[in-house]
């Protein structure tokens, strides 16, 4: 059982219930209470971390993106005005315009699933989470970890991963 996700059913099980209520760990009814509970806190935690990944995604990273390609796109234009070609910096603000684009696929995808969070039975919202959302914020993740690898330390709107391993406050 490698989630929490699939290890929750355990503590009703039959099994689990007979064993529990035998030895006077836990009664049935605390079984069940705790298992509520613990989906509950499941289910809350994971859309809270789903609503500020979206939230940090689209009014912090994708900005600071749009705004480091632009500042890149203007300096180009700048320089092919009086006749200095560029093109590797072409390149790289079309790689950069790409992870951007995939950037606002994931951050879509996401919000749509955000939207969908079926809210009817606990288990059945904890499984969502698990196969449909964590994938997506995974790959949310990755989108934003290669853009933080690209974009100006200037922009970037959060301490990087270097900083935050190698200096001290």
């Amino acid at each position: 059982l490698k989630t929490t996700v699939d290890a929750l059913p355990e503590l009703i099980s039959e099994k689990s219930l007979s064993v529990l209520e035998k030895h006077k760990v836990y009664s049935r009814t605390e079984c069940r209470s705790r298992y509520e509970i613990m989906l509950e806190d499941y289910n809350k935690t994971l859309h809270i971390e789903m609503l500020c990944m979206l939230e940090m995604a689209k009014q912090e990273i994708l900005p600071a993106c749009t705004k480091y390609i632009n500042k890149i796109a203007d300096g180009i234009a700048a320089k092919e005005s009086i006749g200095i070609f560029v093109p590797n910096e072409k390149e790289l603000v079309k790689k950069l315009s790409k992870h951007a684009e995939d950037l606002i696929e994931a951050i879509n995808k996401l919000d749509s699933l955000a939207d969908s969070v079926p809210e009817n039975d606990a288990y059945e919202t904890a499984k969502y989470y698990k196969d449909r959302v964590i994938p997506q914020m995974d790959i949310l993740r990755k989108s934003s970890d290669e853009l933080e690898t690209m974009v100006g330390k200037d922009f970037w709107p959060f301490p990087t991963y270097t900083e935050l391993l190698y200096s001290i406050i």
